[in-house]
């Protein structure tokens, strides 16, 4: 997750965690998604998806090299708007919100293939108030990628695609997601200071 995309690291300061932050997530994401696979391809996407996650996570791990208290004394940090709400309280909501929507989603509303399209909708909505948050717009993209996923997944899982690959509504969030992640995990580690 790119959370400080944006975010120059500041004189004195520790380098960003974001690449590190996306390059975990992705793996958890990805850990979904390859519980879905099945068939002749499985071991394949399995193992192609091992290898990704490993060069994002040395990419990350890389980048926080250098980055901290002298690598980046030139570059100043860019204006930031008093938050609408703190990070706190947003992992809280976002946390309270997949909670209650997939325990309604396993019970009274009877959806279970729905329970990983509601997170990836959750997620990616709490990457709007973090891109005003940390002036880092390009989370807007993240925001709109993983949303997309999640509504992807649920057209499909909705109307029943005729056709549709068998454990779609795990691998299609679960990939999708853990791609967009560590597309943002590379952007942010790649980027150099300006």
């Amino acid at each position: 997750m790119a959370t400080a995309a944006s975010r120059p690291a500041r004189p004195g300061k520790a380098a960003s965690p974001a690449p590190l932050i996306g390059a975990v997530f992705g793996l958890v994401w990805a850990a979904v998604g390859m519980a879905g696979v099945s068939g002749a391809a499985a071991g394949t996407v399995r193992w192609a998806t091992a290898v990704v996650a490993a060069v994002v996570l040395a990419l990350a791990l890389l980048s926080r090299r250098g980055k901290g208290a002298g690598g980046a004394a030139a570059v100043r940090p860019s204006p930031r708007p008093e938050p609408r709400i703190s990070f706190t309280r947003l992992v809280l909501l976002q946390a309270v919100l997949i909670g209650v929507g997939c325990g309604l989603l396993n019970t009274r509303l009877h959806q279970p293939h729905l329970t990983y399209a509601w997170p990836a909708l959750v997620v990616g909505a709490h990457f709007l108030p973090l891109a005003r948050n940390w002036a880092a717009p390009s989370l807007r993209l993240l925001s709109a990628g993983m949303m997309l996923v999640g509504l992807a997944t649920a057209v499909v899982v909705l109307t029943g695609l005729r056709g549709a690959p068998a454990g779609l509504w795990m691998w299609l969030p679960g990939l999708g997601c853990a791609a967009l992640l560590w597309a943002a995990a590379l952007v942010s580690a790649l980027r150099r200071p300006a």
